[in-house]
């Protein structure tokens, strides 16, 4: 067991890999009247196709991770719901494109037993062919009820639009045919190579005694058998520059149509803190631009450009990267044009230093405040250390930020790797 510090927060934690492989980390809050315990792996949607270390590939389903985590839930003589609720504790998880959390709340000191049953419930995978039946229709239920959610329509045109190869262009949860199509067999095959204490972390943060908190976690894992963990990585992705289609229409019954306008970056090949520095430049140079901040901000909304649901959404990954405008206007054709002008000016026009001070401050601020919310502390910290960069080393990248960062970001952002999206009634 070790002691991390990170004085910048004031904050501290016990660490420690248990014989098994598992990460084990707790932040010890005394003040705090709830604890969280998260327990996940970097598994998720991307993961559906792997290399073992042998050069072999595993390949199940899209979705297969969402699935999985489904199934974990459902055990032959009891619901796992109404367990944790029966001891006290609020129970949920959720997967993601790059991992999958199962996490518990709990507001007593009597944290062992929902503890214990976190650990128990998500490394014994416990299923059966008419089980997997069942559930198939409750995901394509589910993923069909999303379809006609508008804002979730437009996100996933717009991936459809940027991106050929790369998964990101598929909901979590699949579609309608990978879901029909995952067998029993693959999802036990995800577990047993996905599930390995060895490639999981467990993260806590709570007022109890944590080293008594490390022992309960200690005596669960000595009491079970894993085997020899198998190393898998995520298959790799080749993806072209170029985007598949630059416009699409798409028939949809709502009052005011929507636009979404997205940018596939093309991003050299770096290491995870230069791609998420590039990430937060361009972030802070769009705020810059694309916010109060602005003084001409209000006038675009008083000359109805934009309106109060404009935003923006920056995301950089492993391997990907875009930018997503998105808004309500009844001239897609003429926001394209404003948009991609107001980026053209940008590139020509640096942030102000003192625009992107205010803005390092309100983001430092946020990141502060983070650890007075113990389940949003928990998902941070967690979710960066399964990515592989840790949520301090992102906290330090802001604070180095310059206003070249800003400046050179920009020039990813091209017209050329741009598609508009219009969803509305044609």
């Amino acid at each position: 067991m070790k002691t991390i510090t990170h004085p910048e927060f004031g904050e501290s934690a016990i660490v420690e890999v248990l014989d098994n492989g598992l990460q084990v980390t707790i932040y010890h809050k005394p003040e705090f009247a709830t604890s969280c315990f998260a327990f996940g792996t970097p598994y998720g949607a991307f993961d559906y196709k792997q290399n073992e270390a042998d050069g072999s590939i595993f390949e199940v389903p899209l979705g297969a991770a969402h699935f999985l985590e489904h199934k974990l839930f459902e055990k032959p003589e009891e619901d796992m719901l109404s367990k944790f609720n029966s001891l006290g504790a609020n129970v949920n998880a959720f997967t993601t494109e790059s991992e999958t959390v199962y996490f518990f709340t709990i507001t007593t000191p009597e944290y062992q037993k929902p503890l214990n049953l976190l650990l128990d419930f998500v490394q014994d995978l416990q299923i059966d062919d008419a089980s997997v039946e069942k559930e198939k229709g409750i995901i394509v239920e589910e993923l069909l009820m999303y379809e006609q959610i508008p804002n979730y329509r437009l996100y996933r045109e717009a991936m459809s639009c940027l991106f050929e190869n790369h998964p990101l262009k598929y909901d979590v949860g699949g579609t309608t045919d990978s879901v029909v199509s995952t067998t029993r067999k693959e999802l036990e095959d995800c577990h047993q190579r996905n599930y390995h204490p060895s490639r999981m972390q467990f993260l806590a943060i709570t007022p109890c005694d944590p080293e008594e908190v490390l022992q309960v976690i200690k005596a669960n894992q000595a009491k079970k058998d894993f085997g020899k963990p198998i190393t898998m990585r995520r298959f790799p992705v080749i993806e072209p520059e170029s985007v598949v289609k630059k416009e699409v229409k798409v028939d949809f019954d709502i009052p005011t149509t929507k636009s979404a306008l997205v940018f596939k970056l093309n991003l050299p090949q770096s290491d995870l803190a230069e791609r998420e520095r590039i990430a937060q430049a361009l972030n802070c140079a769009l705020q810059a631009q694309f916010s109060t901040l602005n003084p001409q901000y209000q006038l675009w909304i008083d000359e109805k450009i934009i309106n109060e649901f404009f935003g923006f959404e920056v995301n950089i990954g492993k391997d990907y990267g875009y930018v997503m405008f998105f808004g309500e206007t009844a001239d897609p054709q003429s926001w394209r044009d404003f948009l991609l002008k107001q980026i053209e000016e940008m590139k020509k026009n640096p942030v102000d230093s003192a625009v992107l001070a205010q803005l390092k401050k309100r983001t430092w601020g946020n990141a502060l405040s983070l650890f007075d919310k113990p389940s949003a502390i928990v998902f941070e910290i967690l979710r960066s250390d399964l990515y592989g960069l840790s949520f301090f080393e992102t906290q330090k990248i802001t604070r180095a930020l310059t206003v070249d960062n800003c400046v050179d970001s920009l020039k990813y952002v091209k017209d050329i790797h741009s598609s508009l999206v219009i969803l509305g009634k044609i």
